[in-house]
């Protein structure tokens, strides 16, 4: 059954979360570039994994501007974010991690002049890279591509709730690609996406997810090949995915020795 379009009767509410663990030289940034831009009407929830920095001192310094926060142990970020958006009450939610930030004081206006409830997916561009070498990374439309690869970053994507209660979140046994295999399953369920060639938010390369030393790479392949083989693939799918794992690794592989 495909999913239906959402159709919005009011300009639809906003949520971000941001998770984090020992993020003391990150965070402050984080929630300064975004705590002016949450209207009455939006939400903005802070998860901490329990950190034993300064993490938490930052956090109840700018408890004013929060809808709520919460401090305790996880079992990885998957897990946090799920603590995160089951916390939302607000139409449409937005990942920005510790270290991820608004491009600037107006892209919340910005992207929300986009979000006109016609979608269940509104996937912006990013900027992404280290930070005196920053590339624009625009999303990709839905399309056959994606069932290899992920279509778009978290850190520009509003998504509404009722996806996620409805594929129940992110799968916690994955330690990197939780978020390709959960807009994958969104593809293939067919709930409609909108790609906005507007640059929302800055991810900077720094977590395992960016690194390019092989044993980082691998991990991120080892997720991938099974978020393949386990969302039922028919037959000429099965096929492809047989040559991809044959030949993708020694592709990357011979990238990563460039």
């Amino acid at each position: 059954m495909r999913a239906s379009t959402v159709v919005e009767t009011r300009r639809p509410t906003l949520a971000i979360v941001t998770v984090c663990y020992n993020a003391g030289n990150q965070l402050e940034d984080t929630i300064r570039s975004i705590r002016t831009q949450i209207s009455p009407a939006d939400e903005y929830w802070i998860v901490d994994g329990g950190s034993t920095d300064r993490t938490l001192e930052i956090i109840k310094n700018h408890a004013d501007y929060l809808t709520g926060w919460i401090t305790e142990p996880d079992h990885g970020i998957a897990d946090a974010m799920n603590k995160g958006w089951r916390r939302c009450t607000s139409d449409y939610i937005l990942f920005l991690h510790a270290g991820d930030l608004l491009i600037g004081p107006k892209s919340l206006a910005e992207a929300r002049a986009h979000i006109d409830g016609s979608a269940s997916i509104y996937a912006f561009s990013i900027l992404f890279g280290l930070p005196s070498d920053l590339r624009l990374s625009h999303s990709r439309s839905y399309s056959p591509w994606t069932r290899l690869k992920m279509p778009f970053r978290h850190q520009g994507v509003f998504c509404h709730r009722h996806v996620f209660e409805q594929l129940g979140g992110f799968a916690e046994d994955l330690r990197i690609n939780m978020d390709y295999e959960f807009f994958l399953q969104a593809y293939l369920r067919g709930y409609p996406a909108k790609v906005i060639h507007l640059p929302l938010s800055i991810m900077p390369a720094t977590g395992i997810s960016s690194r390019q030393d092989w044993p980082s790479i691998m991990a991120r392949l080892t997720d991938e090949q099974r978020i393949h083989w386990r969302n039922q693939p028919p037959l000429h799918w099965r096929l492809i995915y047989q040559l991809w794992w044959v030949l993708y690794p020694v592709y990357r592989r011979w990238r990563s020795r460039k």
